[in-house]
């Protein structure tokens, strides 16, 4: 038993993932300048001003509100031509308004949008060139261009978000001012209805984590998948030659079930918490609109008092047994909210002097029964002093004589026996503007989340780009930094150097390397595979640096000379010559810091041997495109064309890794002859690894490499004399 406790004890625990990183706002827009940030800023305010302008319709909305059944003439109720005329008005006013902001915030969003893209794609590339080639052996360089147009997309999705980012915030926050402020809408109706919010709130945060969760992990599928596909494209001659296109197309399909499946399980869950917040919205208006109206009917029940018509008053009903109770509501500031008759009438408007036909009374006449309500501002006269008087049969012929009539009346007060009057704070229009102006506060809030995502999300994609834009390599090309020698000789020493690739830091490659080049000399190295000989040459390009030991230019420890100048004067011929999309000549120009010359192109294209193939076989010369990776061009023709660029800015040292190895025997001859007389006529400091013995006989110095070390060094006939490691491998061809 204890064993086993032990045994669990010791078992590792599973460490929880790194965080996502995510850019601060200050990162996010540091290429934004002083100008770009105050446009920006008038966007914003432009933007959450579209979004402030339409709750603030319902205000124009409450005009018509409160004018339903405040006719202003005897024949019945109607909203009068200039009330409606005003909401028309302030309508296309808020429409007019909206349509400016609008689109005074998209556009300039959008322009500083693509500015910023061109500034992050910019800065990115020249910080991947930037970058040493032990970041790219640990970096996965295959994955590298799909991750990083994603994470431009997801950046520029970012900034375009900021307008409906902000118009959301102005959509909500103006629905919240109208709903809870009591002069415009109601805060007890709409605070009853923010009961739902909990359950909105947790819906639209388990959206928020399934999109921010499910979008890495897409992303993540996507950035394998896409691998693949780069890895196969650039790989396809030896595909199709090895005749594994089925393998490929199973690992891709592979990666793409997975980004399927993914996706499935994302999107179901997304719309599952979608589902969610609808229902929560909806119970939370079903809410606002049952409490407002239980509130407004139970206040006016309890604010009722007796009718009089014509001096009688009726507590139950009229004559013909019509309900003739009398309704009204007060707001905190005293002023009567809604006053209405059970009478077969409309309600009443806000307690001011107004009209209305109610109706008949069903007696043996059936005379046309008006309903009078006669009222003056509450300001002057407390809503105390006031009593509900009805008039009926009255033959007044217009609104200006019943005013007089009701002036004249004016001591027969509203509410005179009633001084313990209900309060109520619930007005029609104010429960109406509450009610909408939830709607759009929850509707403006929801809106906000997604853009906030967006928002999110790019951020996160614009750290990733940051910490490649703002790394340091060691190895600095771009450094300005350490010296340039003047009257380079090319004397080159390597003293007890030992290594190990980043890929594979606990297996050394070299063990104690040391080397003495003498200037204009030609030194080659040659042993097995794997033993450490291209490491060295790559060790001079201060593509790496050892873990110990020096290596030497001149004296001058190479880690003390400027990057960018040692490179310069080192001239690198590879075992796969790569060359790039564009002309001949354009290729072998590359070579040359700064310009170079159609004649000094032709001259290092004649050093080559290229010089004939170029002008002959070629339908454009030097101006004929080489195709991507110089795929138009034959092996041997890029290997001549690569020796030129390599040689036309004229360097101190000349690296020729295995440059030959690769080429079929006739195009061997003749780049090797190439390199022979580059060799023999130009007295450079020249190293040379060799996959052929019969390639490095007449170089100055061979030196054996074997298990990360030198074991054998001297000339071809010196070498053969010792019976060592060279004659070994002399023997096997």
């Amino acid at each position: 038993m204890n064993d086993s406790a032990e045994v669990n004890s010791a078992a590792p625990k599973k460490e929880k993932p790194a965080p996502e990183p995510t850019a601060t706002l200050s990162e996010f827009f540091q290429y934004i300048s002083a100008c770009e940030a105050l446009l920006l800023a008038f966007a914003i305010v432009c933007a959450t001003g579209t979004g402030v302008a339409q709750p603030l319709m319902l205000l124009a909305f409450g005009e018509l509100f409160q004018g339903l059944g405040a006719g202003s003439v005897i024949s019945g109720a109607v909203v009068s031509d200039d009330r409606m005329n005003t909401v028309l008005l302030i309508l296309i006013y808020i429409g007019v308004g909206m349509f400016i902001c609008q689109a005074i915030a998209v556009i300039i969003i959008d322009t500083i949008t693509a500015r910023q893209m061109l500034k992050y794609r910019r800065a990115y590339l020249k910080a991947v060139l930037r970058q040493d080639v032990a970041w790219y052996d640990v970096s996965n360089p295959e994955e590298l261009s799909t991750q990083f147009a994603e994470a431009m997309v997801k950046i520029q999705k970012a900034f375009k978000a900021q307008a409906m980012l902000f118009v959301g915030i102005g959509y909500g926050g103006g629905g919240f001012i109208l709903a809870f402020v009591p002069q415009l809408g109601n805060p007890e109706v709409a605070g009853v209805t923010l009961l739902s919010v909990p359950i909105l709130i947790c819906s639209a945060v388990a959206m928020m984590y399934l999109v921010e969760h499910g979008s890495k992990m897409i992303t993540k599928a996507y950035g394998v998948a896409g691998g693949i596909a780069t890895e196969c494209l650039f790989s396809m001659r030896t595909i199709v030659s090895f005749g594994i296109e089925p393998a490929f197309e199973k690992r891709y399909n592979g990666a793409l079930s997975s980004v399927h499946r993914t996706t499935i399980i994302n999107k179901t869950l997304l719309m599952g918490s979608g589902g969610l917040i609808l229902s929560s919205y909806l119970i939370m208006m079903a809410t606002a609109v049952v409490y407002g109206a239980y509130r407004l009917s139970g206040e006016m029940e309890d604010s009722s008092f007796p009718l009089a018509v014509n001096g009688s008053v009726y507590s139950s009903g009229l004559p013909n047994g019509t309900d003739a109770t009398t309704y009204y509501c007060a707001d905190a500031s005293g002023a009567l909210a809604g006053v209405s008759i059970g009478a077969p009438c409309a309600p009443l408007a806000p307690f001011k002097m107004t009209c209305q036909l109610g109706g008949t009374i069903a007696d043996a006449s059936e005379t046309p029964f008006l309903y009078f309500a006669a009222g003056v501002p509450l300001e002057q006269i407390p809503v105390q002093n006031y009593e509900a008087t009805v008039l009926a049969g009255l033959g007044f012929d217009s609104v200006a004589a019943f005013t007089d009539f009701v002036k004249s009346h004016a001591s027969a007060s509203y509410l005179k026996d009633n001084p313990d009057y209900n309060p109520c704070f619930v007005a029609g229009d104010k429960i109406i503007i509450a009610i909408f102006a939830i709607m759009m506060m929850g509707e403006g809030f929801g809106m906000i989340s997604q853009p906030a995502q967006t928002f999110s999300l790019g951020r996160s994609a614009s750290a990733k780009v940051l910490a490649i834009i703002r790394r340091v390599p060691a190895i600095d090309s771009f450094s300005v930094e350490g010296l340039k020698l003047t009257g380079i000789e090319g004397r080159i020493e390597v003293s007890n150097v030992t290594f190990a690739y980043p890929t594979a830091p606990q297996k050394l490659v070299c063990k104690g390397y040391s080397l003495s080049v003498a200037a204009g000399t030609t030194v080659a190295l040659c042993g097995p595979s794997g033993s450490g000989k291209s490491t060295l040459i790559q060790l001079l390009e201060r593509f790496y640096d050892p873990l110990s030991g020096s290596i030497t230019l001149d004296g001058v420890d190479v880690k003390a000379l400027n990057v960018r100048w040692l490179r310069s004067q080192m001239g690198l011929v590879s075992q796969e010559p790569l060359l790039f999309q564009g002309t001949v000549a354009q290729n072998i120009a590359y070579g040359k810091p700064g310009v170079a010359t159609q004649a000094e192109i032709e001259e290092a294209a004649k050093m080559a041997n290229a010089h004939d193939f170029i002008t002959s076989n070629l339908a454009n010369g030097y101006e004929t495109d080489v195709g991507l990776r110089g795929g138009k061009l034959s092996g041997g023709q890029k290997q001549r064309v690569a020796i030129a660029r390599a040689i036309i800015k004229k360097p101190a040292v000349l690296l020729l890794d295995e440059a030959t190895s690769a080429l079929d025997n006739e195009s061997e001859k003749i780049v090797q002859a190439a390199l022979d007389e580059i060799m023999t006529k130009q007295k450079r400091t020249t190293i040379v690894i060799a996959h052929r013995l019969s390639t490095i006989r007449t170089a100055d110095k061979i030196a054996v490499v074997s298990e990360g070390r030198i074991v054998e060094e001297g000339t071809h006939e010196e070498l053969l004399s010792l019976g060592g490691m060279y004659t070994s491998l002399a023997l096997q061809g």
